[in-house]
């Protein structure tokens, strides 16, 4: 008995010192700066909201795609990643959004 609450006791103490890094994912619908639009994925390194996805974003005037950095000019709306968007036109991309 005091044997398994000894182990217990160590397990407990090893697992409360053990941080687990995780990221939280948005995906956000933006005009890009030649007109053209897009779904773009962001990381959170805390659970946050849209409203931190967007700020992450708008800091950063550019996002990474398959052909390279691209400026964008707007971000129009920002959801957890398996949420949909509120707005139709955004869904539609969303759904034509390699992932």
């Amino acid at each position: 008995m005091i044997k398994n609450l000894l182990v217990l006791s160590v397990l407990l103490v090893v697992s409360a010192g053990v941080k687990a890094e995780r990221t939280y994912e948005y995906k956000c619908w933006l005009t890009m700066s030649d007109g053209s639009e897009m779904i773009a994925m962001v990381r959170l390194d805390t659970k946050g909201n849209h409203g931190q996805a967007r700020a992450k974003l708008a800091r950063s005037k550019v996002v990474e795609t398959a052909e390279g950095a691209r400026d964008f000019k707007k971000v129009h709306e920002c959801v957890e990643l398996y949420k949909p968007f509120t707005s139709s036109k955004a869904q539609s991309l969303d759904q034509r959004s390699v992932r």
